[in-house]
This record gives C-alpha cells, structure tokens and sequence, in this order.
C-alpha cells in the first residue's frame, strides 16, 4: 500500500478508513502519508509528534517472514533522497522524531 496507495484511497474517497494493514515492510511508508496528513489537517509546519501514537493505533503490521533477510533495509542517504517532498515538514525531521 504505501504512501501511493494511501493517496489512491483518499482519491477514491475513502478517508474514513479506521485501520491500515501493513504485510512486511513494503508498506510501512504509509505511516510516513498519515503523518503528512496529521500536519496539514492541523496546519502545522513541525513533525506532528502528538500524532504519532494516534497513527500507530491506525496501523496493523503483519510479517510473514521473521528473518533479517526478509527485510528491507536501505542507507538513511537513499531514503533522504526518494523521500525529498516538498510536503508540510521536512522527512528528516520525521524520521528522527520517529526513532525517539
């Protein structure tokens, strides 16, 4: 799902989804849109740290694969660069403030 598929929901006019399903990784990016979402509902230019736990308790995360080699890992540089927005807070704030 990820940040595209959140973005295809609310264009699709589903913004009363109450829980997201994450299946390993490849999803965990939506946490990261939900969060974007948090800040520009509330007009805010900072990471929305009150809004972490709302957004976690939204969030489902299953893994079928219990092992590190089936996890996704890329350089904090690569991720900096994909994930370069020009959305409300700065991605390197959030992944800071998400790591606390």
């Amino acid at each position: 799902m990820g940040i595209g598929g959140v973005r295809m929901l609310r264009a699709l006019g589903h913004d009363k989804i109450k829980r997201f399903h994450m299946n390993e990784g490849h999803a965990s990016l939506l946490t990261l849109e939900l969060l974007d979402e948090a800040a520009l509902k509330a007009s805010k230019k900072q990471f929305p740290h009150e809004e972490v736990e709302v957004i976690r308790k939204q969030c489902i995360f299953t893994t079928h694969t219990p092992i590190a080699v089936g996890h996704d890992k890329f350089p904090l540089e690569m991720v900096e660069k994909v994930l370069q927005r020009k959305e409300i807070f700065d991605m390197k704030e959030v992944f800071l403030g998400l790591m606390r």
